[in-house]
């Protein structure tokens, strides 16, 4: 039984040779030279992702200027007037410049979040949907980039 827990290990780990990462720097065919972002958490956190997956060996750079905008509303209320349900979005929009060529992208993610009554709670909820709409946008701009 050893023997074949054993061998099955052996198997297994063998196939998990082939691993890369997706963000991986050789892969990109540009230098970012500068980011401007403004003061929001979303610009300054997606700014520091970029730089470290920017391929300094590169002769192509760019330039980017990232703004964005985080919006909460309240999508309907109960019968006291409190909220029930909030909208969270989260646009972003960059300017690249590469040389003489400017290209603007905007991106935009949004989520409904039921009211809870515990705040903490649903004030630590909502930078988990930022967290992850960051993630999301920095994935789609790094697709963008790459074409």
């Amino acid at each position: 039984m050893k023997k074949f827990l054993l061998i099955i290990l052996i198997i297994i780990l063998s196939n998990c040779a082939g691993y890369q990462p997706i963000f991986n720097n050789k892969n990109l065919d540009f230098k970012i030279s500068d980011i401007k972002t403004d003061e929001s958490k979303v610009s300054r956190e997606i700014a520091k992702r970029l730089l470290l997956i920017s391929n300094d060996e590169k002769l192509n750079s760019i330039q980017l200027e990232l703004k964005s905008k985080e919006n909460e509303r309240i999508i309907s209320r109960d019968t006291k007037g409190d909220p029930l349900i909030f909208e969270v979005l989260v646009q972003l929009e960059m300017n690249l410049t590469n040389g003489n060529q400017q290209k603007k992208y905007t991106y935009q993610e949004n989520f409904l979040i039921k009211n809870d009554t515990n705040k903490f709670e649903l004030k630590k909820y909502k930078e988990n949907i930022k967290d992850n709409f960051t993630n999301k946008l920095f994935e789609r701009i790094i697709s963008d980039l790459r074409q």
